[in-house]
């Protein structure tokens, strides 16, 4: 019976080869054009996933309402984190993030610039998930100028198989001492 579906659909795309190539172009575009949306969607729904606690982490937002414009902002005042987490008992910890898009790293006579760096407060590992390769998550960020980075980071500032706990960081300005290295996010988190 295949062999018979076999020959009449060859003999149809003979008859008229460029219907049939149109045919099996459009199921080929259309069939493409299905698995990437697929591939999007599964990876919308995993973002942040790789939490523990994603299902009760929260983000909050400002909602400024100006004359000519309005707009949301992803950062509220600093004080708000540490209120809302005396005042209200359903909110078990709070930190707050400053973003810096840009810094500029010096290694020996060599700067880098690196984005997507973060000044928070010492209790973020026990809100989010990150895995320790080199110190621990419970006083990685006690004390001043400390700082955790990532594998990829470690490996391009101090080489490979190299312990980075215990080496300095230096920016224009501040010199910070590394207390923690992280297995690297995944690119599917919208904080890091």
């Amino acid at each position: 019976m295949f062999k018979n579906i076999l020959l009449i659909a060859l003999r149809n795309f003979n008859k008229d080869k460029w219907y049939s190539l149109l045919n099996v172009l459009g199921l080929t575009m259309g069939m493409t054009f299905s698995l990437f949306l697929i591939f999007y969607v599964i990876d919308e729904l995993n973002y942040d996933k790789f939490n523990e606690k994603a299902d009760r982490i929260c983000r909050i937002v400002s909602y400024i309402q100006e004359k000519d414009k309005n707009t949301n902002w992803t950062s509220t005042q600093m004080p708000l984190a540490p209120t809302l987490k005396k005042d209200f008992p359903e909110v078990e910890e709070s930190v707050r993030m400053l973003s810096r898009e840009r810094t500029l790293f010096k290694k020996g006579n060599e700067g880098f610039y690196e984005t997507k760096i973060y000044y928070a407060d010492s209790n973020i590992f026990k809100i989010f998930t990150c895995k320790f390769l080199e110190g621990s998550a419970a006083i990685a960020l006690n004390k001043p100028n400390s700082m955790v980075i990532s594998k990829t980071l470690a490996e391009k500032y101090f080489g490979k198989n190299v312990q980075a706990v215990g080496k300095t960081m230096k920016t224009v300005y501040d010199l910070y001492t590394v207390t923690g290295v992280i297995e690297d996010i995944p690119k599917n988190s919208h904080i890091w």
